[in-house]
């Protein structure tokens, strides 16, 4: 029997309120199932996707101190079967076959398994998702191989930034505080073979993967009626509520070290300020959220503004490292630093203002404010996620933290650089750091001014402004059938077209610099922002409230095409590097491009020139006739919708190399041989059977690493499968040929393939596409994605069709296209082509 214990009375998004004013609210249904399970439903009828997230509270530092890493490994271990759902039946394959997306995070404190999936597929993803935590199989063959890949994960990240600043600020936390051990899993700290270990991996399960310790979200476009009888049926399958003793929480202070100088590879100098703060637990996460949101601002007179003003670097991240029962690690990374004590100094004076200054009961209610309009920007997974932290409580924490931050024995300096240093003693993550002697800080006092209210909060919509720049507009309908609210989802995405080259890298860092205001309003009410960038093109993505999108296009625009004359001189600085398959994923559109331009020696007065000659295309999803109106006129004149021009394609093996630091990376791009519907539906069926097998051979059992995928991708114009693998122990040339070799044996898989698992295929690749298509953001990809391949607007019902007529020897002849290359071998990689190292 269900028991309902409710803690909000708001159902979903209520009636009254869908008129897209700001009064309106997202809240869930908070209930406690019979057996202990914390469900909390949200309900919002126009959908057609749903997600799940399952948050565990047991995380790496409730697991023994004797196998660090238990936590995270056992999550892997999940995914590998479970008595009621083994092989192709397991969550992962289910939610891939089904076109949706599945993933885990093993925290401090808790771990978390979501997943978001077409409507029709929710209850097969829930009963996966709960039998997989509550009756894992747990078989030793299975933790010998997965236990692999876990260590490739280990190497990876021990070359990750966050990740070693994260493990250099648990260093100096006092003594006995599980900040400061070593948590992730590797070879040696993960003996699967041994009585003990496997005796400790069960009782761990036990001891918290049970109702009592389990918060489940769910938001789907079924009622909640419905929702709650399908958690009804299924709750069973999770053990009912036990009592279990979690470690204690060790104090945070003293602090064992000031200051420390850190090793990063590959890494330009850079200033970290670690914070050890204690705030009520109840308001600690809305505390730093709420600093967050103002740390990064980028007013005139703001913290920012001041550091670039005096020349003292750039605040380029501010990031919660751990935050539990009160207890929290602040982080904040300045780059660029030449002076770093002046740098902290000009910190604790913008602190100080901010302290005395602020008006922290009327920035609380603009947070608030800002909180709930994120909530409507949010995808269903972003929303299951959402619902998993704890609620905000009102006031109370902020004057604490403020107060905080400006206590030296709570403070740590870290200066990092790529100097060579002692390893520091300890298992783990491998550190070259050395402690230094504290330097006293001086006195620095600072112009500021507080934060000013968010221009996508104000009353106006656009800015005053028209630019004399000729635009292309095409607009479609939201793709529902039924009433949805104003404020539900819209996505708007331009192109800048330039008449010259201008590069790849000069066009990002002016975009990332002349958008630094802008990005932070943006994300403050839950706008997203991408950016790509091209020789001669520069793409922006917004994706948010339909309400809001107007007001984020004209301060977009004008910001983005009206460079200042300081911005040529001083680009941003750069992010610290990620991981290598990232950064190849991010230039993508190298691997169809000929040799880069080098324009290090034009003259900044002709790339201005060329700036200014520009025309945009643009694309909108969702904006009602008043918002497409407000859009349209921010641009001088209106142009006709442009003929895309796409990459030539050469058959054979093209290599390209890219500098990343790292384990070996390889991005492999296999176009297909022509753009007609019949050949890209045989394309899309051969990825889709691909995918699954390719994850499993190359990172189950060949454990080449844990970075590995192959999907329908497109690149420059042209459609293909992109396979992608990160490996911290097989070289490049290695990666291709493995890749080279699985593509052989399918080959005579797909001979024995049936006409059933063919028509089953051909089923679930309709039905994600037709559901892609039921959304704003999909419907607005996959629109756009044809506009730059040059189809026509029926090119997508062309292609359903040949799908429905499509056979198995028009597959096996795609494949062997493919393993001809027929349209060539596109290879993007951080290690030179086999002959040429």
């Amino acid at each position: 029997m269900l028991v309902l214990q409710l803690r909000s009375t708001a159902l979903s998004v209520m009636p009254d309120v869908l008129d897209g004013s700001s009064s309106q609210t997202i809240s869930p249904v908070c209930l406690r199932l019979d057996n202990g399970l914390s469900v909390r439903l949200l309900s919002q009828p126009w959908l057609n996707q749903v997600a799940l997230c399952l948050r565990v509270y047991a995380g790496s530092h409730d697991e023994p101190l004797a196998y660090p890493g238990l936590a995270h490994f056992l999550e892997h271990l999940l995914f590998l079967g479970s008595v009621g759902f083994t092989g192709e039946q397991r969550l992962m394959p289910f939610v891939q076959a089904c076109g949706g997306q599945v993933n885990a995070t093993t925290q401090a404190r808790y771990t978390e398994y979501f997943c978001e999936v077409p409507a029709e597929c929710l209850e097969g993803a829930l009963e996966r998702l709960l039998d997989m935590l509550a009756r894992p199989l747990l078989g030793e063959v299975e933790q010998v191989r997965e236990r692999e890949v876990v260590h490739a994960e280990f190497i990876a990240r021990s070359q990750d930034v966050d990740t070693l600043l994260g493990a250099a600020l648990g260093q100096v936390l006092a003594e006995g505080h599980r900040c400061g051990v070593f948590q992730a899993g590797n070879r040696d700290t993960l003996p699967v073979t041994d009585a003990a270990f496997q005796q400790a991996l069960r009782a761990f399960h036990q001891a918290f993967y049970h109702a009592g310790n389990c918060q489940l979200s769910i938001v789907a476009p079924s009622s909640l009626e419905q929702l709650n009888a399908l958690v009804q049926r299924h709750r069973q399958l999770l053990p009912e509520a036990r009592v279990f003793v979690r470690s204690r929480v060790a104090p945070l202070l003293p602090l064992r070290a000031e200051r420390l100088r850190l090793n990063l590879p590959g890494a330009a100098a850079s200033l970290h300020v670690g914070f050890a703060l204690e705030l009520p637990e109840a308001r600690a996460d809305s505390a730093l959220d709420w600093l967050l949101s103002w740390l990064l601002d980028e007013a005139p007179a703001g913290l920012n503004a001041g550091l670039r003003e005096r020349g003292l670097g750039e605040l380029l991240r501010a990031q919660v490292l751990y935050c539990h029962a009160g207890q929290a690690l602040l982080l904040l990374s300045v780059h660029g630093v030449a002076a770093p004590d002046e740098a902290v100094a000009l910190l604790l004076d913008w602190l100080a203002f901010v302290s005395a200054r602020a008006d922290l009961v009327a920035w609380h209610d603009a947070y608030q404010q800002i909180c709930q309009q994120r909530l409507f920007g949010m995808t269903p997974l972003a929303l299951a996620r959402n619902w998993q932290a704890p609620e905000h409580k009102e006031g109370g924490a902020m004057r604490m933290l403020l107060q905080q931050l400006q206590q030296p024995q709570r403070r740590c300096v870290l200066l990092a650089d790529n100097r060579e240093l002692p390893r520091w003693p300890g298992a783990g993550f491998p550190l070259q750091m050395r402690a230094e002697p504290a330097s006293s800080v001086p006195v620095l006092l600072g112009r500021w001014q507080l934060p000013a209210r968010n221009p996508l909060l104000a009353e106006a919509e656009v800015p005053a402004v028209r630019l004399a720049i000729p635009a292309a507009f095409r607009w479609l309908a939201a793709p529902v059938h039924y009433a949805v609210p104003a404020a539900a989802v819209a996505v708007w995405q331009a192109r800048c077209c330039f008449v010259e080259p201008l590069g790849a890298n000069i066009l990002l860092n002016l975009a990332h610099t002349g958008l630094r205001a802008v990005r932070q309003h943006l994300q403050h009410v839950g706008i997203s922002l991408s950016l790509e960038a091209e020789t001669a093109s520069l793409s922006v993505r917004l994706q948010g409230s339909a309400r809001l999108i107007p007001g984020a296009v004209g301060l977009l625009m004008p910001a983005l095409l009206q460079p200042h004359p300081a911005q040529w001189s001083a680009l941003a600085v750069a992010e610290p590097p990620s991981m290598p398959i990232r950064q190849l994923l991010a230039a993508s559109a190298e691997l169809l491009q000929g040799q880069a331009i080098d324009l290090a020696d034009e003259a900044v007065v002709a790339l201005q020139r060329r700036y200014r000659q520009v025309r945009i295309e643009a694309l909108g999803v969702g904006l009602d006739r008043p918002g497409q109106a407000l859009i349209e006129s921010l641009f001088g004149t209106s142009a006709p919708w442009p003929s895309a021009s796409v990459a030539p394609l050469q058959p054979g093996l093209h290599w390209r190399t890219r500098a990343a630091h790292g384990d070996s990376a390889l991005l492999l791009f296999c176009p297909q041989v022509d753009d007609s519907p019949a050949t890209e539906a045989c394309w899309r069926l051969l990825a889709h059977l691909l995918q699954g097998a390719f994850y499993q051979r190359l990172r189950s059992e060949l454990q080449l690493g844990y970075a590995v995928f192959c999907s329908y991708r497109q690149i420059q114009g042209r459609r293909g499968v992109l396979f992608g693998v990160q490996s911290p122990g097989c070289k490049a040339a290695e990666i291709l040929q493995h890749i080279q070799v699985f593509l052989q044996a399918r080959c005579t898989w797909l001979a024995g393939v049936d006409q059933a698992a063919l028509i089953a295929a051909l089923t679930a690749l309709r039905g994600q596409w037709q559901a892609q298509a039921r959304s704003c953001d999909g419907l607005a990809e996959q629109a756009w994605l044809a506009h730059l391949a040059g189809l026509s607007a029926a090119h997508g019902e062309a292609v359903q069709q040949a799908l429905q007529q499509l056979s198995l020897e028009a597959v096996q002849q795609a494949l062997q296209a493919l393993l001809e290359a027929s349209a060539g071998w596109y290879v993007l990689s951080n290690e030179a082509a086999p002959g040429h190292a």
